[in-house]
């Protein structure tokens, strides 16, 4: 097996097992500070291969969509209704259109890259799956929860 692509192995294995669950630590942990400003953050599924239904603000890399949200939208569970889910992947374009949308996602030799689409929060990295620890995730998610909400 090549150095290259046992590298990208191990970098797919981090995403799942180490980066993905500290990106929904510190969505929830950012959601329980934000609760008063009427405003949630949803975080997407991981997508594991690039997908087609992406802002076209965002490159396509495969990643995980944090999106902002008035609290009065509903849960996460209400807005992914059975019916919802019924009508497929064209409406995760709606989902994101006009709501302010970070992705985080991983892109060439297993680097991850952060985009941002209708906010001001401009591309961060690429960092190496070491950089990008839970410190660097919160500072992320920060500077998108500044982005969005307006200053009080």
């Amino acid at each position: 097996m090549s150095d290259e692509f046992r590298q990208r192995l191990d970098a797919v294995e981090d995403w799942s097992k180490r980066i993905v669950p500290l990106i929904r630590e510190a969505v929830a942990k950012a959601n329980s500070q934000i609760a008063e400003k009427k405003m949630c953050l949803s975080p997407s599924r991981p997508e594991l291969r690039s997908s087609r239904v992406t802002p076209t603000e965002m490159q396509d890399f495969p990643g995980i969509r944090i999106t902002a949200r008035p609290e009065s939208q509903g849960s996460v569970s209400q807005r992914r209704s059975p019916a919802r889910r019924l009508a497929g992947k064209r409406n995760m374009a709606e989902e994101t259109q006009d709501h302010p949308t970070i992705k985080i996602g991983r892109v060439a030799n297993g680097k991850i890259k952060v985009e941002g689409a209708h906010c001001t929060l401009g591309p961060r990295g690429p960092f190496t799956p070491e950089q990008f620890d839970q410190e660097q995730i919160e500072l992320v998610i920060s500077d998108f929860i500044e982005a969005v909400l307006p200053a009080s």
